[in-house]
Protein backbone atom coordinates (compact mmCIF):
# COMPACT_ATOMS: atom_id res chain seq x y z
CA UNK A 1 0.00 0.00 0.00
CA UNK A 2 1.10 3.75 -0.53
CA UNK A 3 0.67 5.34 2.27
CA UNK A 4 0.12 9.72 1.61
CA UNK A 5 1.57 11.68 4.21
CA UNK A 6 0.35 15.16 3.92
CA UNK A 7 2.33 17.95 5.37
CA UNK A 8 0.72 20.97 7.29
CA UNK A 9 2.05 23.91 8.98
CA UNK A 10 2.81 27.74 9.13
CA UNK A 11 4.19 29.72 6.83
CA UNK A 12 8.20 29.43 6.95
CA UNK A 13 7.72 26.57 9.08
CA UNK A 14 9.68 24.02 7.30
CA UNK A 15 7.80 21.92 5.56
CA UNK A 16 9.87 21.48 2.02
CA UNK A 17 12.39 20.80 4.71
CA UNK A 18 10.89 18.19 6.44
CA UNK A 19 9.55 16.59 3.02
CA UNK A 20 13.00 16.16 1.93
CA UNK A 21 14.06 14.32 5.40
CA UNK A 22 11.77 11.13 3.75
CA UNK A 23 13.19 10.79 0.27
CA UNK A 24 15.82 8.91 1.94
CA UNK A 25 13.37 5.98 2.33
CA UNK A 26 12.18 5.55 -1.15
CA UNK A 27 9.05 8.32 -0.92
CA UNK A 28 8.12 10.20 -3.49
CA UNK A 29 7.22 13.96 -3.48
CA UNK A 30 4.53 16.36 -4.69
CA UNK A 31 5.16 19.96 -4.10
CA UNK A 32 1.09 21.39 -4.74
CA UNK A 33 3.41 24.87 -4.73
CA UNK A 34 5.48 24.15 -7.94
CA UNK A 35 2.45 22.48 -9.09
CA UNK A 36 0.68 25.70 -8.78
CA UNK A 37 3.45 27.44 -10.63
CA UNK A 38 3.49 25.33 -13.77
CA UNK A 39 -0.29 25.90 -13.80
CA UNK A 40 0.33 29.86 -14.60
CA UNK A 41 2.22 28.87 -17.72
CA UNK A 42 -1.78 26.74 -18.68
CA UNK A 43 -3.27 28.40 -22.13
CA UNK A 44 -6.22 27.89 -20.61
CA UNK A 45 -5.68 29.22 -17.01
CA UNK A 46 -3.29 32.44 -18.56
CA UNK A 47 -6.49 33.78 -20.60
CA UNK A 48 -8.84 33.42 -17.35
CA UNK A 49 -6.07 35.21 -15.24
CA UNK A 50 -5.85 38.35 -18.12
CA UNK A 51 -9.89 38.48 -18.35
CA UNK A 52 -9.89 39.03 -14.54
CA UNK A 53 -6.58 40.99 -14.18
CA UNK A 54 -5.64 42.49 -17.27
CA UNK A 55 -2.00 42.55 -18.53
CA UNK A 56 -0.65 44.58 -15.89
CA UNK A 57 0.02 40.80 -13.52
CA UNK A 58 2.03 39.77 -16.88
CA UNK A 59 5.81 40.34 -17.53
CA UNK A 60 6.79 41.90 -20.91
CA UNK A 61 7.29 38.27 -22.15
CA UNK A 62 3.72 37.63 -21.70
CA UNK A 63 4.08 35.31 -18.62
CA UNK A 64 2.36 35.72 -15.38
CA UNK A 65 4.13 37.62 -13.16
CA UNK A 66 3.85 35.97 -9.83
CA UNK A 67 5.13 39.23 -7.21
CA UNK A 68 2.41 41.23 -9.20
CA UNK A 69 -0.65 38.57 -8.76
CA UNK A 70 0.52 37.94 -5.48
CA UNK A 71 0.57 41.85 -4.65
CA UNK A 72 -3.22 41.37 -5.62
CA UNK A 73 -4.31 38.20 -4.33
CA UNK A 74 -3.30 38.33 -0.87
CA UNK A 75 -4.26 41.25 0.14
CA UNK A 76 -7.42 40.45 -1.34
CA UNK A 77 -9.83 37.39 0.28
CA UNK A 78 -12.28 37.34 -2.74
CA UNK A 79 -9.27 37.34 -5.43
CA UNK A 80 -7.29 34.47 -3.40
CA UNK A 81 -10.45 32.47 -3.31
CA UNK A 82 -10.87 32.76 -7.51
CA UNK A 83 -6.98 32.23 -8.11
CA UNK A 84 -6.97 28.96 -6.35
CA UNK A 85 -10.54 27.67 -7.87
CA UNK A 86 -8.88 28.44 -10.66
CA UNK A 87 -5.24 26.29 -10.48
CA UNK A 88 -6.82 23.88 -7.93
CA UNK A 89 -8.59 21.71 -10.66
CA UNK A 90 -4.76 21.72 -12.57
CA UNK A 91 -3.03 20.40 -9.56
CA UNK A 92 -5.38 17.94 -8.38
CA UNK A 93 -4.94 16.56 -11.44
CA UNK A 94 -1.64 16.46 -11.62
CA UNK A 95 -1.30 15.20 -8.02
CA UNK A 96 -3.75 12.26 -9.01
CA UNK A 97 -1.08 11.73 -11.97
CA UNK A 98 1.74 11.29 -10.05
CA UNK A 99 -0.14 9.21 -7.42
CA UNK A 100 -1.23 6.36 -9.75
CA UNK A 101 2.26 5.83 -10.73
CA UNK A 102 3.67 5.84 -7.10
CA UNK A 103 1.05 3.24 -7.00
CA UNK A 104 2.06 1.30 -10.00
CA UNK A 105 5.55 1.04 -8.72
CA UNK A 106 4.90 0.01 -5.38
CA UNK A 107 5.87 3.17 -3.64
CA UNK A 108 5.27 3.07 0.09
CA UNK A 109 5.21 6.60 1.02
CA UNK A 110 4.04 9.67 -1.09
CA UNK A 111 4.70 12.90 0.36
CA UNK A 112 2.15 15.76 -0.38
CA UNK A 113 3.54 19.34 0.40
CA UNK A 114 0.28 21.85 -0.05
CA UNK A 115 0.58 24.92 1.69
CA UNK A 116 -3.64 24.76 1.63
CA UNK A 117 -3.57 21.06 2.16
CA UNK A 118 -6.71 21.55 4.94
CA UNK A 119 -8.70 24.88 2.92
CA UNK A 120 -8.68 23.20 -0.24
CA UNK A 121 -9.77 19.83 1.10
CA UNK A 122 -6.48 17.71 -0.19
CA UNK A 123 -6.59 15.77 3.14
CA UNK A 124 -9.66 14.08 1.83
CA UNK A 125 -6.14 12.01 -0.07
CA UNK A 126 -4.27 11.28 2.78
CA UNK A 127 -3.83 8.52 5.13
CA UNK A 128 -1.49 10.27 7.27
CA UNK A 129 -1.43 14.23 8.54
CA UNK A 130 1.94 16.12 9.79
CA UNK A 131 2.03 19.12 11.30
CA UNK A 132 5.26 21.01 11.17
CA UNK A 133 5.56 23.18 14.30
CA UNK A 134 8.40 26.46 14.34
CA UNK A 135 7.27 29.38 16.25
CA UNK A 136 6.33 32.64 14.70
CA UNK A 137 10.30 33.97 15.58
CA UNK A 138 11.86 31.48 13.76
CA UNK A 139 9.00 31.39 10.69
CA UNK A 140 9.28 35.32 10.01
CA UNK A 141 13.30 34.48 9.77
CA UNK A 142 13.03 31.99 7.53
CA UNK A 143 10.33 33.84 5.49
CA UNK A 144 12.74 37.78 4.92
CA UNK A 145 15.39 35.09 3.60
CA UNK A 146 13.00 34.68 0.97
CA UNK A 147 12.61 38.26 0.52
CA UNK A 148 9.12 38.64 2.07
CA UNK A 149 8.19 41.90 4.08
CA UNK A 150 6.55 40.99 8.11
CA UNK A 151 3.08 42.70 5.90
CA UNK A 152 3.16 39.54 3.22
CA UNK A 153 3.94 36.66 5.90
CA UNK A 154 1.17 38.18 7.70
CA UNK A 155 -1.20 38.39 4.74
CA UNK A 156 -0.64 35.54 3.91
CA UNK A 157 -0.99 33.61 6.99
CA UNK A 158 -4.58 35.35 7.35
CA UNK A 159 -5.54 33.67 4.46
CA UNK A 160 -5.01 30.20 5.98
CA UNK A 161 -6.11 28.18 9.05
CA UNK A 162 -5.08 28.90 12.01
CA UNK A 163 -2.06 26.64 13.83
CA UNK A 164 -4.42 25.54 16.13
CA UNK A 165 -6.77 24.11 13.46
CA UNK A 166 -4.08 22.76 11.52
CA UNK A 167 -2.55 20.66 14.79
CA UNK A 168 -5.83 19.41 16.09
CA UNK A 169 -5.92 17.79 12.18
CA UNK A 170 -2.82 16.06 12.75
CA UNK A 171 -1.51 12.60 13.82
CA UNK A 172 1.49 13.73 14.06
CA UNK A 173 3.80 16.54 14.62
CA UNK A 174 7.54 17.46 14.29
CA UNK A 175 9.21 20.26 16.31
CA UNK A 176 11.18 22.15 13.08
CA UNK A 177 12.27 25.10 15.76
CA UNK A 178 16.03 23.35 16.41
CA UNK A 179 18.41 21.44 14.05
CA UNK A 180 17.70 19.40 10.39
CA UNK A 181 19.11 16.60 12.47
CA UNK A 182 16.94 16.89 15.43
CA UNK A 183 13.95 17.42 12.59
CA UNK A 184 15.35 13.92 10.93
CA UNK A 185 15.53 12.11 13.93
CA UNK A 186 11.81 13.01 14.55
CA UNK A 187 10.96 12.33 10.70
CA UNK A 188 13.32 8.46 11.43
CA UNK A 189 10.86 7.98 14.28
CA UNK A 190 7.64 8.60 12.25
CA UNK A 191 8.73 5.89 9.37
CA UNK A 192 9.10 3.66 12.14
CA UNK A 193 5.51 3.62 12.89
CA UNK A 194 4.56 3.62 9.41
CA UNK A 195 6.26 1.39 8.11
CA UNK A 196 4.79 -1.51 10.57
CA UNK A 197 1.22 -0.57 9.08
CA UNK A 198 -0.34 -2.86 6.09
Amino acid sequence: MTHVIGLIGGIGCGKSTVANAFLPYGAILFDADRSGHAALYDSVIKRAIEARWGKTVFTPTGNVSRPALAEIVFSNEEELKYLNQLIHPFIIKQFLSKFQEAQATGVRFFILDAPLLLETGMDRYCDHIIFIDANETVRAERVAKRGWSITEFNNREQNQFSLEKKQKKADYVIDNNETVAIMRKQVDSIIAKLSVLP
